[in-house]
């Protein structure tokens, strides 16, 4: 049955919520009752414990290789999928693991990692859509999400996770787009099998709007944007050449021109990353490499912003998507000489 109670009654008492106190509406919806047959674990309190029983999926390693920007990608059309590591001051990728993706021909996508507990979680069309977590070894499925359209609908392809650990998930499915928020998910079991996941389906969306930021996008907040609103919530992506902007607690987007106008001449930017604070985006065909939107240049009202290409050349794919870890000391040694590029 769809989740209706209040998340009081499902949680346990000993963690604490992640919500941000400025969230206009609370997500109810988003988690089963607590007469659920698949309970939630009571044994993830909210720092994680290191390391996971070994069949949970388990962190990335953020101190080490896994603190680069990661590319989810297939390479073989939905066969099979790694997780790569992008050098953004190389261009050059190493593989971090193979995901053990159940079957073969699927779309593994909207993958992000949680700051809450470091590890990874995406979507899956399985068939049916399913929200996971995964790691090289592991491959779990958290919950059932509402259906496409049809059964090869890839209704569900980009996802970011806020610094407050918060899963922000767009739903493609005609207009208005939808925009999920799904909070606690390293509170939540693991499911070997689809069969054993709650249904989520019946979720009520945080927002919707007529505007889809992309592929991919970061979840970032700013109080510059809308400097009458204060700090707000946004998420960013690029998309039929412009850079798309959208405010999560409002529903308004915006298209902003890049500047140089001729820099973004395709419409396909399948991988975001937020990375030492700053929005980098990977082209699909590979040609444009990964550029990064400025965010001190971003102007709302002239619908503007500075981009700069940091890497020439990335893999040409259209099955893949970005994440990172929030924080990681490889983001904070790059940060100085990235910026002078």
């Amino acid at each position: 049955p769809a989740p209706t109670a209040s998340p009081t009654t499902a949680y346990p008492t000993a963690y604490p919520t992640t919500l941000p106190t400025r969230s206009p509406t609370p997500v109810p919806t988003a988690f089963p009752t607590a007469t659920s047959t698949t309970p939630y674990p009571t044994a993830f309190p909210t720092a994680f414990p290191t390391p996971y029983p070994i069949n949970e999926v388990q962190p990335i390693d953020c101190a080490g290789t896994g603190g680069l920007p990661i590319q989810v990608l297939s390479t073989d059309g939905g066969d099979t999928y790694q997780a790569k590591t992008l050098d953004v001051l190389t261009g050059a990728y190493t593989v971090l693991f193979d995901v053990p993706v159940p079957q073969t021909d699927t779309n593994l996508n909207s993958v992000g990692i949680n700051p809450l507990d470091n590890r990874a979680y995406g979507t899956i069309l399985s068939p049916g859509n399913y929200l996971v977590r995964f790691d090289g070894t592991t491959f779990h499925y958290i919950a059932k999400l509402q259906p496409g359209c049809c059964a090869s609908s890839y209704t569900y392809y980009a996802a970011a996770f806020d610094e407050a650990g918060n899963y922000y998930l767009l739903m493609d499915r005609g207009n208005p787009k939808k925009y999920y928020r799904f909070t606690n998910l390293h509170t939540m079991a693991g499911h070997a099998s689809a069969g054993g996941a709650p249904d989520w389906s019946a979720v009520a969306p945080f927002v919707t709007a007529d505007k889809n930021v992309g592929l991919d996008f970061v979840v970032l907040e700013s109080s510059t944007f809308e400097p009458d609103k204060g700090k707000q919530l946004y998420a960013m992506g690029m998309f039929y050449k412009n850079v798309q902007v959208l405010n999560l607690e409002t529903g308004t987007g915006w298209a902003v021109t890049p500047v140089p106008a001729d820099a973004i001449t395709t419409n396909s930017w399948g991988s975001a990353w937020l990375y030492g604070g700053q929005p980098y985006f990977s082209d699909n065909s590979g040609a444009l490499g990964v550029y990064r939107v400025e965010l001190s240049t971003v102007d709302l009202v002239a619908q503007t912003a500075q981009v700069t290409q940091v890497v020439t050349q990335s893999t040409p794919t259209s099955k893949n998507d970005g994440m990172n870890c929030m924080s990681s000391p490889r983001s904070e040694e790059h940060t100085s000489e990235l910026q002078s590029r």
